[in-house]
């Protein structure tokens, strides 16, 4: 299959993030774009205890775009940020098995927030936006829980689940405007914002 190339009046697109998830999202929507992640801190954004946490995600995602848009300044920079949060505690991305089972058993039988933040710079312009998803989270035994992580291996994803990987089986409701924004990208926000910005999308 050839890939297709940006026409002349089409900016060029980076991703300030590493995750796969938004990376697949970009591609299934036929964009071309490279990724450049922002090398940012943040645990420093995390452990500030003064700002609400919603804030916190929505400013990791501006942080991640604004600095990737230093060294870009004409190209369209998009950042995102997640944060799976139950009461006040924060669920970071499980950098093993043993901690995904961990946030997984904690969630089970529960409803959580998994905030969905997006952030876009293109030349002189911005955009933010914040999607806040309900997870209504199915009672689950610790059996079931390792055989999810064994199969989708959910692992650097925030609270641990991947709705596009068998994910959607562990959840009785998820209440969102949005559901893409679960798995990455809010993408009817974004595109709807490429569409004011008269950025030509390769679809339509």
């Amino acid at each position: 299959m050839t890939e297709k190339q940006p026409t002349s009046n089409t900016p060029h697109i980076i991703l300030a993030s590493g995750s796969p998830s938004r990376r697949q999202q970009l591609e299934d929507l036929g964009f071309t774009f490279k990724v450049e992640i922002s090398g940012i801190d943040e645990d420093s954004y995390k452990t500030n205890k003064d700002i609400p946490l919603a804030e916190i995600c929505q400013k990791l995602a501006q942080a991640k775009a604004e600095k990737v848009a230093e060294s870009h300044p004409d190209a369209l920079v998009l950042g995102g940020d997640q944060m799976a949060v139950l009461g006040s505690e924060i669920f970071n991305k499980a950098a093993t098995v043993e901690q995904a089972i961990q946030s997984l058993m904690k969630l089970q039988g529960k409803r959580h927030t998994l905030f969905t933040a997006l952030h876009m710079c293109y030349q002189k312009k911005t955009f933010s936006y914040l999607e806040i998803n309900k997870m209504h989270m199915r009672k689950l035994t610790e059996e079931q829980v390792k055989k999810y992580v064994e199969i989708a291996k959910p692992l650097h994803c925030a609270g641990s689940y991947a709705l596009e990987r068998y994910g959607v089986a562990l959840f009785e409701k998820i209440e969102t405007r949005d559901q893409s924004a679960v798995i990455g990208f809010p993408l009817i926000t974004l595109i709807n914002q490429l569409i004011k910005w008269n950025i030509p999308l390769p679809f339509l």
